[in-house]
């Protein structure tokens, strides 16, 4: 997301990804959960240990880290960050090789 900032300068918004506990318990999403060392989790582990943070009022599980998430309702605050002088335009073709093939780029921002 795009937003400008008072300075006039074009900041993007940075928004981690995040898992609905409730979703992920409905739909037996268990699957590629890790440890706090990183070792997998066991299906049941990961059912035990998401049922343990619904009991705890949590809505959302962040996908990595976050600062300032919020597992009770809100989740990813967003993080914004100057947009660099250099992005590439879906507009702005680009020479590929010698023969001269045009190839765009899109600009995703931050995901």
């Amino acid at each position: 997301m795009e937003v400008d900032d008072p300075g006039g300068a074009v900041m993007t918004t940075h928004i981690h990804m995040q898992v609905c506990i409730e979703g992920a318990l409905r739909n037996r999403s268990f699957s590629g959960y890790t440890d706090d060392s990183g070792r997998p989790l066991t299906r049941k582990q990961a059912r035990q240990g998401l049922l343990l943070l619904q009991a705890k009022g949590h809505k959302y599980m962040p996908l990595g880290e976050c600062e300032g998430f919020d597992p009770f309702g809100k989740g990813c605050p967003g993080h914004p960050d100057p947009v660099p002088d250099t992005l590439i335009h879906a507009e702005d073709p680009v020479e590929v090789g010698s023969v001269g093939l045009e190839e765009r780029q899109l600009e995703f921002g931050n995901l």
